[in-house]
């Protein structure tokens, strides 16, 4: 693997989680403050991230593996992260 390769993936991967660092944190906040929500709604909100955590790569997968090229799926799914 090339040496500009790792850079990219690096790049790509610390990205990834920054943007979760970015907004999940405030997530709470703005949700009670600006939208109204009570503690138990904003519980469920972030309840949902797991969900989706455990049945993305499932639904993930079978959309680069039946309709797509793998890199093109990633690339989609990292510009809309």
């Amino acid at each position: 693997m090339s040496f500009g390769l790792k850079v990219r993936l690096w790049a790509m991967m610390f990205f990834q989680y920054a943007i979760w660092g970015a907004w999940a944190p405030v997530l709470g906040a703005d949700l009670a403050n600006r939208l109204g929500f009570e503690g138990a709604q904003i519980g469920f909100v972030y309840s949902a991230f797991f969900a989706a955590v455990v049945l993305s790569p499932f639904i993930g997968g079978q959309i680069a593996d039946r309709w797509v090229p793998t890199q093109w799926f990633l690339a989609a799914a990292h510009l809309v992260g």
